[in-house]
């Protein structure tokens, strides 16, 4: 029985995690590269890139990806119209703020850029202003990510 359950239980995980658009921050990743990668991905499925800049330091991050991870319409619309990039850092902006440079400044974190195929920055954007009480308000996230969808 406790097999069973093990399995199962092994198979749900793997299956929720093919579900979820928006990765972890990878505290060792290389954004050039990466934004280098997300715009031939963007050019070749006609997609926008999504840079989100937080890290695991970041509570309002993990519920950010956490909300829009588990919610299958959002879910949906990250997966069908955007490259999501991550990119990590601490608060003073180390150790990725030589990239960051050619953005905006966040206020607060999670930030997210919303950039064209080709790299070029079409908003910047505050996300407390898709906050609701402890957590994001389903319909302005929405709201937000049908802003840049392939099919308004």
């Amino acid at each position: 029985m406790f097999k069973k359950l093990a399995i199962s239980t092994f198979f749900l995980f793997l299956f929720l995690t093919a579900l979820c658009q928006i990765p972890k921050t990878d505290k060792n990743g290389d954004p050039v590269k990466d934004l280098m990668k997300a715009k031939e991905s963007a050019q070749k499925e006609n997609k926008k890139i999504m840079v989100i800049v937080g890290g695991d330091w970041c509570d309002w991050c993990d519920r950010f990806d956490n909300f829009v991870n588990s919610d299958k319409d959002l879910s949906s619309l990250v997966k069908d119209n955007f490259i999501v990039m991550k990119v990590y850092s601490d608060k003073d902006l180390s150790p990725n703020s030589l990239f960051l440079l050619k953005f905006p400044i966040p206020p607060a974190f999670p930030h997210i850029y919303i950039l064209n195929s080709k790299g070029e920055l079409l908003e910047s954007k505050k996300t407390e202003e898709l906050e609701m009480g402890e957590s994001y308000d389903k319909a302005k996230v929405k709201e937000f990510f049908l802003k840049y969808s392939k099919s308004k």
